[in-house]
């Protein structure tokens, strides 16, 4: 005999069979969570140190992305740059005040950027020594002048091709056929003040790079300074004088007309730390150009 199953007890076995499927969902839920979406004890704060740390180096590193190491060797590559000596003079640091681009005469601009050509990038008459010949010592195209004039003042500056004078290296530049022919010049230069000046630090400011640079002027006879204002004495000439009795006068010559050379680098060491809490100061802005070179744009006595 066929047995039949009430409405009762069909509703509650339609009730059994809904509870069983939701526990069995809820298991398998379960073991999908802890298998694949529960996180470990600490994996969470892991991941926020390590967002923290980015953030960090973020924070550190200036706006143009450059860390304090890399800031400092483009700080000390710049101030290669502008330490351009001519003979006893430092044309980017002579101001009491701010220098800028337009305070300098244009064949003035010309010699500052002749220093920065290498003899690579020149036509050098090596038999040519004797200044007294007036003897064409260095041929430079237009081209290598305009390269390295952008590569000091920015691209977007304009170059005046004129005549000039190069100090340090007795040369007198004459400019003809899109090239420069510096001949030996004859003389040299005699002042009562030299001055000399060592890199400090670097600094970021609003994208631009700020080299800050100690400064000591020497004026013969006299004492030392702090600075071209000659306001602030800051010492006798005893301590100079026996520093340059040590130099020979090779080596300061090659220093003075900046070439490189260990034991003038050595005198300006010395030099600059003995008198350091009382040296000039001065801040050197370079600009970034469309070409992402550094450019010098002003000097400026704190």
């Amino acid at each position: 005999m066929e047995k039949f199953i009430g409405k009762k007890e069909g509703r509650f076995y339609i009730i059994a069979l809904i509870i069983v499927a939701l526990l069995s969902f809820g298991a398998i839920g379960y073991l999908v969570y802890d298998e694949f979406i529960k996180e470990e004890p600490g994996e969470n704060n892991e991941v926020n140190n390590e967002e923290n740390n980015q953030n960090n180096e973020q924070n550190n590193n200036g706006e143009n992305g450059l860390s304090a190491e890399q800031l400092n060797a483009l700080g000390l590559e710049l101030f290669d740059m502008i330490d351009n000596r001519q003979a006893y003079s430092l044309p980017l640091f002579n101001t009491e005040n701010i220098l800028t681009y337009d305070s300098i005469m244009d064949n003035n601009k010309l010699a500052l950027a002749h220093k920065l050509i290498p003899d690579s990038e020149k036509t050098i008459n090596e038999e040519c020594t004797d200044r007294l010949s007036s003897c064409v010592r260095e041929v430079i195209s237009k081209s290598t002048m305009e390269k390295y004039y952008y590569k000091l003042f920015g691209s977007d500056k304009t170059v005046n091709h004129q005549f000039y004078t190069d100090f340090s290296n007795y040369l007198t530049c004459s400019y003809n056929n899109n090239e420069y022919q510096c001949a030996m010049r004859i003389g040299g230069d005699v002042t009562d003040v030299v001055k000399y000046i060592k890199y400090d630090s670097t600094k970021e400011v609003a994208g631009d790079v700020i080299v800050t640079v100690k400064s000591l002027y020497v004026i013969n006879n006299d004492g030392i300074y702090s600075d071209s204002t000659e306001s602030n004495r800051i010492d006798n000439l005893d301590y100079y004088d026996n520093l340059m009795d040590s130099l020979s006068s090779d080596d300061y010559i090659d220093g003075i007309n900046g070439i490189n050379n260990s034991n003038y680098n050595n005198f300006i060491d010395n030099l600059c730390a003995r008198y350091d809490s009382n040296a000039g100061i001065y801040e050197v802005t370079f600009k970034k150009d469309t070409t992402d070179n550094y450019y010098w744009y002003s000097t400026e006595l704190m």
